[in-house]
């Protein structure tokens, strides 16, 4: 088996199935220490779609599992299922759910699926204006893939505009520039196996090492749940 990333998450997954005697052979790439203590290190990146697919091949890998969002948006599951190689993951266009925030939104729209109201640009003084029409409150999200951060809860128009000169002009997340902005707030839901929790004033805890704050990568969150 192989599996593709070089986070925690992979780390976790190599580990479970490390521990199956049904695996004779557990590969990652590219993994990192913890992963490599269980599984045999391959040194390919996991978003070189087409040499990862060559090394399946090539060592007659029976299953891959894809743990980054990246590889999945880059096609990876497509090139794999070409080549007749077994893999879990969605396709690359359903990848566009993560992939994609404007996708996403369009979708949920498209299929009645609830969700906040939103308007999209790409041009940075359309969408100043626009905070000034509409005020305070409102959520920031950067298009495409940002690593957990691409999205800015703006309480003032200020930092707003900010956040839209930082994405649109400085390109502080490269190529996920488009942003589309939430008419509301959304309260938050938490589903487990038996249950499901409303989660309606959440709170992110600050980490003060740091002079700013992205609340999208902050340390932790809490909430008094209300069972529904």
């Amino acid at each position: 088996m192989l599996v593709v990333g070089n986070g925690g998450r992979e780390h976790a997954i190599a580990w479970k199935i490390s521990q199956s005697h049904l695996v004779k052979k557990l590969y990652v790439a590219k993994g990192n220490a913890g992963s490599w203590q269980i599984a045999q290190r391959v040194d390919i990146d996991p978003l070189d779609v087409i040499k990862l697919a060559d090394f399946a091949w090539k060592e007659g890998i029976d299953f891959t599992i894809v743990g980054p969002e990246a590889p999945l948006v880059e096609g990876i599951v497509d090139e794999f299922e070409k080549r007749g190689l077994a893999i879990f993951g969605p396709t690359k266009e359903g990848a566009k759910l993560e992939g994609s925030k404007i996708f996403a939104k369009n979708f949920m729209l498209r299929h009645h699926i609830p969700t906040a109201t939103y308007e999209t640009f790409e041009d940075v003084e359309k969408a100043k204006r626009f905070i000034k029409d509409f005020g305070a409150p409102l959520v920031i999200k950067a298009d495409g893939l940002a690593s957990g951060k691409g999205v800015f809860v703006c309480r003032s128009e200020n930092e707003a505009i900010s956040v839209v000169e930082r994405l649109m002009k400085s390109r502080v997340l490269g190529e996920s520039k488009s942003t589309w902005r939430e008419r509301k707030h959304l309260t938050w839901s938490w589903l487990t196996e038996t249950s499901l929790y409303h989660y309606p004033h959440p709170r992110t805890i600050k980490d003060f090492s740091t002079e700013t704050w992205d609340p999208t990568r902050a340390v932790w969150v809490h909430t008094p749940p209300y069972p529904l």
